[in-house]
């Protein structure tokens, strides 16, 4: 039990530790992009008297608004997120150990395959990002660019919004004001959450698949903000039948906001739930630890 309470808080820190990091890349982003939206595009509308002129020339530039952010994407966005394959290679080590200890030959035999099944399931060849995949998706994501789209349109057509104040609202966006945070910060923090998490889970997942363990602990800890669902399964053992049925009607326990229709605070409403790698649904940070029968029935007597 000590060692799984050791592996616990080892990948917690691990988690927060690449998340903020990659937080910070969020930071660095939003200010070069916004060096590249002053420079290359601001800087060409046409404008007089400080005002922000209402001509075709400008509402013209508008579209290759979608070039400049292309470029941007393939450039050092592109770039910045390639250290995400590290990170999941370092999560990926520490699960490695952990499960070693409950079957170090077979764990052996079959780790390398279950990373790059991994990688593919995250839309990563090699070191490179494919096309279309969950994480080209999140970098090429257009709601930044819309909004900055049409904050140019509605300065361009009013007639009377200064450069300044536009270049303070595109600012805004970008880079976030006051206590409202810039775009890709906002992109990155539930990304990041739930992408480490996800993977974590789905390597955990794929452990437990090969060697056959049909128990684990809802692991993670509580905080202030844990919600119901979290704090009613938190260090408990269930089975794998068990967690079938989270987010379901028919789950013997509690914390839902609907048990009849098996809502809780924080399930997806807009795809399915899968209970082995979403646990409390979006910037939930538990995870599953499976554990053998042994230490199950030692946890929770009544499974003998």
């Amino acid at each position: 039990m000590e060692n799984i309470k050791k592996y616990s808080k080892l990948k917690a820190e691990l988690l927060n530790k690449k998340e903020s990091a990659l937080l910070k890349t969020a930071e660095g982003l939003q200010m070069q992009l916004l060096e590249i939206v002053f420079d290359d595009f601001i800087s060409k509308l046409d404008v007089e008297n400080g005002i922000v002129k209402n001509t075709k020339a400008n509402k013209d530039r508008i579209n290759s608004l979608n070039k400049l952010f292309e470029r941007f994407q393939n450039g050092e966005f592109a770039k910045s997120l390639q250290i995400l394959v590290s990170d999941f290679k370092d999560i990926h080590t520490l699960n490695v150990d952990y499960f070693s200890q409950i079957n170090k030959p077979k764990v052996k035999e079959i780790e390398k395959k279950v990373f790059e099944k991994l990688k593919v399931n995250l839309g990563i060849e090699g070191n490179k990002l494919k096309t279309g995949g969950f994480l080209d998706s999140f970098i090429k994501d257009r709601k930044l660019l819309d909004k900055i789209k049409q904050t140019t349109l509605r300065a361009i057509t009013s007639e009377n919004i200064t450069l300044k104040q536009y270049r303070d609202s595109v600012k805004g966006l970008i880079t976030g004001k006051g206590k409202v945070e810039g775009g890709f910060v906002r992109h990155f923090k539930t990304f990041a959450t739930d992408t480490f998490s996800l993977f974590d889970r789905q390597t955990n997942l794929e452990f437990a698949n090969s060697l056959n363990l049909k128990y684990a602990i809802y692991a993670g800890g509580l905080i202030e903000t844990s919600r119901p669902f979290c704090e009613v399964r938190n260090n408990k053992v269930f089975t794998t039948d068990e967690i079938k049925l989270f987010g379901t009607s028919k789950d013997k326990y509690g914390g839902y906001s609907d048990k009849k229709t098996g809502n809780f605070q924080g399930k997806p409403q807009t795809e399915v739930y899968d209970p082995f790698t979403q646990c409390g649904g979006y910037n939930c940070r538990h995870t599953l630890n499976y554990i053998s029968k042994a230490l199950a029935v030692q946890l929770r007597p009544d499974l003998k």
